[in-house]
């Protein structure tokens, strides 16, 4: 019995740290898409910068050419990073179900133990009950 509810134990601590990875890699999903989000911003304002200043001759249209190029190489490493991440987190989404449906197996298997465990203990004293019962009567029908 002990060494069950030490496996039901250990299986929960699985399960948590297994859901604390899982959170973990959400997050990074979740700061990978406001990078991504962030570069975009960037991309817009320069353009607008660039925009603006195209009237006074300015030497920003010049720079703005490899800054849009570096620019969109780090978001397409972004958006790598984020597909490479999806599947990371679709591993660990099924390793967190298969160690959530392990406790639930060792959880019900410990359950129905104790049930069975229960109805030997009520049969047990039903028939220690049923024993002296029957000892009563025959010392009654001695009499």
């Amino acid at each position: 019995m002990k060494a069950r509810k030490t496996l039901i134990r250990l299986q929960k601590w699985q399960v948590d740290d297994k859901r604390k990875h899982l959170a973990e890699l959400q997050n990074l999903r979740e700061d990978l898409h406001r990078k991504i989000q962030a570069v975009d911003e960037t991309i817009a304002r320069e353009q607008r910068i660039v925009g603006a200043s195209l009237d006074s001759a300015n030497e920003l249209g010049f720079s703005y050419g490899p800054f849009v190029q570096t620019a969109i190489w780090q978001k397409n490493n972004l958006q790598h990073s984020l597909d490479s991440l999806s599947g990371q987190i679709s591993a660990a989404e099924a390793e967190l179900m298969e160690a959530y449906a392990a406790l639930k197996r060792q959880e019900t298997a410990a359950a129905n133990q104790d049930h069975r465990n229960r109805i030997a203990r009520e049969r047990r004293a039903q028939l220690q009950s049923d024993d002296q019962s029957i000892e009563n009567h025959l010392r009654k029908l001695r009499q």
